[in-house]
């Protein structure tokens, strides 16, 4: 991941986005389009793993017999984002301000 990371603000697709406490740089990238190459392996497989949730919980319920129609219901619904962020945190140190992200 950090190679991913490296490479995409090398190539200027991470941006600081300059709010108070937060040293890291972030790409939001459309899950879609992932970048391919080399330098992105490690990206490709953990993006294909979050991707992957909303089915991998659908097939656990049905293989584990859940019976908490709530659940299930939320599961049957539950689709992968459209984006993914990727965050790069200065190789000096940085902070991390814990936040939600909602846009």
């Amino acid at each position: 991941m950090a190679q991913a990371a490296r490479e995409l603000f090398d190539r200027g697709v991470m941006r600081n986005l300059g709010q108070e406490g937060r040293d890291d740089d972030v790409a939001v990238l459309a899950s879609g389009q992932m970048p391919k190459g080399e330098a992105f392996a490690a990206l490709e497989r953990c993006s294909k793993v979050l991707l992957d949730i909303p089915d991998a919980l659908r097939r656990a319920c049905s293989t584990f017999g859940v019976d908490d129609d709530s659940f299930v219901a939320k599961c049957a619904r539950a689709t992968a984002p459209s984006r993914l962020m990727i965050a790069r945190y200065p190789p000096n140190g940085g902070r991390y301000v814990a936040h939600l992200d909602n846009d």
